[in-house]
């Protein structure tokens, strides 16, 4: 699978599955999207069984439009992860957090307690 990256507004860049562009008025092209951008912090019991995970969900992310665009580990505690994502929409977002596969693939990828999460703009 390969992403694509557009420019969404003058200060906003969206990266992820290609997308339809609709032609508007006189042959130009009209982009709209929303992105929305998370941080979850969560713990693993094995870092290499969650990334073999997170390989294995990439279907999942596929279909509710998520990117990850980042994973970062705790400096001392190499389980500890923070993710960060893009979603198309606030709609879609909800749709994937609050999906039977995303609860079964957190339980299968290792992830110990509740995953905690924040939505943030860019500064």
């Amino acid at each position: 699978m390969y992403f694509t990256c557009y420019k969404s507004s003058p200060d906003k860049l969206y990266c992820g599955p290609p997308i339809k562009i609709h032609k508007g008025s006189f042959g130009s092209l009209l982009l709209y999207l929303m992105v929305m951008v998370s941080i979850i912090k969560i713990v693993v019991k094995d870092f290499k069984s969650f990334m073999d995970g997170i390989k294995a969900s990439q279907p999942l992310r596929d279909k509710y439009a998520v990117t990850i665009v980042n994973i970062y580990r705790a400096r001392d505690n190499q389980n500890q992860l923070f993710i960060i994502s893009e979603y198309r929409d606030e709609v879609s977002a909800s749709e994937y957090f609050n999906s039977a596969e995303l609860a079964s693939a957190m339980k299968q990828s290792g992830i110990i307690g509740e995953p905690e999460g924040w939505t943030v703009d860019k500064a």
